[in-house]
C-alpha cells in the first residue's frame, strides 16, 4: 500500500480474506483501494443464501457485463429476460450478447436508443444467476422483463465504462430498473461512467435499492426521477456536477436519505420535486441559483429542514408547493418577485414561519392555499393584486392574522375558505365582486368581523358555510343571489343577525323569495341564529333551517 495508515492493513486484510482478492496493483489511494475491494465483496441477499460471490464471475476484457437472477418463482415466464434496446456512445456496430448459459444473440445498434430491429428475449432452461456480457462500447441499454399479464415495462440503465461491470438482480416479472416496486431487487446503485449523460428514470421505483448514492458522472445533464421512490437508499446526497440542468423528481420519496442539501450548481434550470418527501434531510435550504425557473414541490414535506427561507431569484415563475409541509422552517417569508404567477400551497403548513404576509407580485393569478395553516403569521393582510383569480384557502387557519379584510379585486372567481378560521380579523365584510362564483366557507369562524352583510352578486352559486359562526355580524341578511343553489349552514351561529331584506313593495318578502326553488341545498342555513331571524322562515322553511 502506498500509505502507512494505522489500522488500515487490518481492514484490508479482513476484506482480502473475505473476497480472495489482493491489494496489489490497485490504485494507491487508500479510499480507492478499500472501495474497489469491497465492491467485489460477498454481497448476498439476506433471503437468498445461494447467491454467488462477486469473485465467481469473470467478465471478458472490453465487455460490459451484469448479472441477472431468473426463475425466482419456478414459472416459465420468470425464466425470460429481455433486452429492449441498446445504444453506443457513437457510430453503429454489430453487437453480440452472451446470455451466460452458452448461448448468444447478435443485433445491430447505433447511438440512437431503440434502433435495433426487435427486442432480444432469452429464455433460460434453469433458474439461477447468469452473467450477461455485451461485446461493445454500450453506454445505455433498455431491459424488459415480462409481467404477470404478459406485457413488460422498460427503462434506460446506465452502465460502467468498457470492461467494468455491474450487478443487477431481476426476477423476470417487472422491468430492469423501472417500476419494479416490491419484486425486483437491485443491490447498490452503480457508479456513473464518464460516457453517461443522463440518469433519468434509471432507478425509478427500485424500492429495494440499498446503500449510498454515488457521485454524479462529470458529463451528466439530466437526473429526472433517477432515484424516485428508492425508499431504502441512505446516507448523504452527493454534490451536483457542473453540467447538471434538470434534477426533476431526482430524490422523490427517498425517505432514508440523511444529511444536508448540496448547493445548486449554476446550470440547473428546473428543480421540480427534487427533494419531495425527503423528510430525513436536515439543515438549511441553499440559495436558489439565478437560472432556476421551476421550483414546484422542490422541498415538499421535507419536515426535517430548519432555518430561514432564501429569497426567490428573479427567474422563478412557479414555486407551487415548494415548501409545503416543511414544519421546521422559521423566519419571515421572502418577497414575491414580478415573474411569479402562481403559489399554490407554497408555504402550506409551515407553522414555524413568522412575521407579516408580503405584498402580492403584480402578475400573480393563483393563490390557492398559499399560506394554508401558517399559524405563526401575524399582522394585516395585503391588498389583492389586479390579476388574482383564485383565492381558495389562501389564508386558511392563519388565525394569527389581524386587521381588516381587504376588498376583493374584480377578477377573483373563487374565494372558497379564503379566510377560514381567521378568527382575529376585524372590521366589515367587503362587497362581493361581480365574477365570484364560489363563496363556500369564505369567512367561516371569523367571529370578530362586524357590521352588516353585503349583497350577493348574480353569479355566485355556492354560499354554503360562507358566514358560519360569524357571531359579530349584525343587521339583516341580504336577498339571495339569483344563481345560488347551495345555502347549507350559510348563517349558522350568526346569532347577531336579526332580520331579512325588505320586499320590493315593502314589508316581509314572500316565501318564494325567502326560499327560492333554485336553492336545493339548505341544511341548517339559519340554524342557531336569533329568534327574530328564524321567525321569518317559519312558513318558508319550517323555522328550523
Amino acid at each position: 500500500m502506498a500509505r502507512n495508515v494505522p489500522g488500515i492493513s487490518t481492514i484490508v486484510g479482513a476484506v482480502e480474506a473475505m473476497t480472495g482478492e489482493t491489494a496489489s496493483g490497485l490504485p494507491s489511494d487508500i479510499a480507492a483501494d478499500i472501495l474497489t475491494i469491497v465492491r467485489k465483496g460477498d454481497r448476498r441477499e439476506p433471503d437468498d443464501p445461494n447467491m454467488p460471490e462477486w469473485s465467481s464471475f469473470h467478465p471478458d476484457p472490453g465487455k460490459t457485463a451484469f448479472v441477472v437472477k431468473v426463475g425466482y418463482d419456478g414459472t416459465a415466464r420468470a425464466l425470460k429476460f429481455t433486452i429492449g434496446s441498446l445504444a453506443r456512445k457513437s457510430g453503429s456496430s454489430n453487437v453480440t450478447i452472451d446470455w451466460g448459459d452458452g448461448t448468444t444473440a447478435t443485433t445491430t445498434t447505433t447511438s440512437d436508443l431503440g434502433t435495433q430491429t426487435s427486442d432480444l428475449t432469452h429464455t433460460y432452461s434453469t433458474a439461477g444467476y447468469y452473467m450477461i456480457q455485451i461485446s461493445d462500447d454500450i453506454t445505455v441499454f433498455r431491459t424488459c422483463t415480462y409481467t404477470a399479464s404478459g406485457t413488460y415495462y422498460s427503462n434506460n440503465i446506465p452502465l460502467y465504462p468498457i470492461g467494468a461491470w455491474s450487478y443487477v438482480v431481476s426476477d423476470g416479472h417487472t422491468a430492469g430498473y423501472w417500476n419494479n416496486k416490491n419484486i425486483l431487487k437491485v443491490v447498490y446503485a452503480l457508479q456513473w461512467g464518464t460516457s453517461v449523460t443522463s440518469g433519468s428514470w434509471t432507478y425509478n421505483h427500485c424500492i429495494n435499492l440499498e446503500g449510498r448514492i454515488p457521485e454524479w458522472g462529470p458529463n451528466m445533464t439530466g437526473a429526472d426521477a433517477t432515484y424516485r421512490y428508492c425508499l431504502k437508499l441512505s446516507g448523504p446526497i452527493p454534490e451536483w456536477n457542473a453540467k447538471m440542468t434538470s434534477p426533476t423528481n431526482t430524490y422523490y420519496d427517498c425517505v432514508g436519505l440523511t444529511g444536508t442539501i448540496p448547493e445548486w450548481n449554476a446550470s440547473i434550470t428546473t428543480a421540480s420535486s427534487t427533494y419531495y418527501r425527503c423528510h430525513g434531510l436536515t439543515g438549511r435550504i441553499p440559495e436558489w441559483n439565478s437560472k432556476i425557473t421551476i421550483a414546484n414541490n422542490t422541498y415538499r414535506e421535507c419536515s426535517g429542514l430548519t432555518g430561514c427561507i432564501p429569497a426567490w431569484n428573479e427567474a422563478i415563475t412557479n414555486p407551487n408547493g415548494a415548501y409545503y409541509g416543511c414544519y421546521g422552517l422559521a423566519g419571515e417569508i421572502p418577497a414575491w418577485t414580478s415573474k411569479i404567477t402562481s403559489a399554490i400551497e407554497t408555504y402550506g403548513y409551515c407553522r414555524g414561519l413568522v412575521g407579516s404576509v408580503p405584498e402580492w407580485g403584480e402578475n400573480f393569478t393563483n393563490a390557492n392555499s398559499t399560506y394554508i395553516a401558517c399559524t405563526g403569521l401575524c399582522g394585516s393582510i395585503p391588498a389583492w393584486n389586479a390579476k388574482m383569480t383564485n383565492a381558495r384557502q389562501t389564508y386558511y387557519a392563519c388565525y394569527g392574522l389581524t386587521g381588516p379584510v381587504p376588498e376583493w379585486n374584480s377578477a377573483i372567481t373563487t374565494c372558497e375558505s379564503t379566510y377560514y378560521a381567521c378568527c382575529e380579523l376585524t372590521g366589515p365584510v367587503p362587497n362581493w365582486n361581480n365574477v365570484t362564483t364560489n363563496c363556500s366557507a369564505t369567512f367561516y369562524w371569523c367571529h370578530n368581523l362586524s357590521g352588516s352583510i353585503p349583497e350577493w352578486n348574480a353569479v355566485t352559486t355556492i354560499a354554503g358555510n360562507t358566514y358560519y359562526a360569524c357571531s359579530g355580524l349584525t343587521g339583516h341578511i341580504p336577498k339571495w343571489g339569483s344563481g345560488i343553489t347551495n345555502a347549507n349552514n350559510t348563517y349558522q351561529w350568526c346569532y347577531g343577525l336579526t332580520g331579512v331584506w325588505e320586499a320590493s313593495g315593502g314589508g316581509t318578502p314572500p316565501d318564494s323569495e325567502l326560499m327560492p326553488s333554485k336553492i336545493t341545498a339548505h341544511s341548517n342555513t339559519i340554524n342557531n341564529t336569533s329568534n327574530e331571524l328564524r321567525a321569518y322562515f317559519t312558513s318558508a322553511w319550517g323555522g328550523s333551517r
